[in-house]
């Protein structure tokens, strides 16, 4: 495979875990593989999609997610070593992301 895909995966789970995931992540891919990342996300100065949404859907699978911001993804995939390719935003607070090994 190629290409690791995470759709309203990161948001399950807590900070600490997603580092660790995306490390995996890194690891498992060959040379040149891609991670695409589909996600809620929140912004830190605007009304967060965690208050529209409640954390009653964030906290059914384990009691540590969040929908987290932009930045901090992107600060994991690169501390992962991921080189991000792009970021489209989508509405209703969602984006997708690419970076490549």
């Amino acid at each position: 495979y190629d290409c690791i895909l995470l759709f309203h995966f990161i948001d399950i789970f807590s900070p600490e875990e997603n580092k660790t995931i995306l490390r995996n992540v890194y690891n498992a891919l060959p040379e040149g593989g891609k991670i695409c990342i589909f996600t809620p996300i929140t912004y830190s100065k605007k009304r967060s999609v965690n208050d529209l949404m409640g954390n009653y859907f964030l906290n059914l699978a384990n009691g540590k997610g969040a929908f987290y911001e932009v930045d901090n993804i992107v600060e994991w995939l690169e501390n992962a070593k991921f080189v991000i390719s792009s970021k489209k935003y989508y509405p209703f607070n969602e984006i997708f992301i690419v970076a490549k090994k």
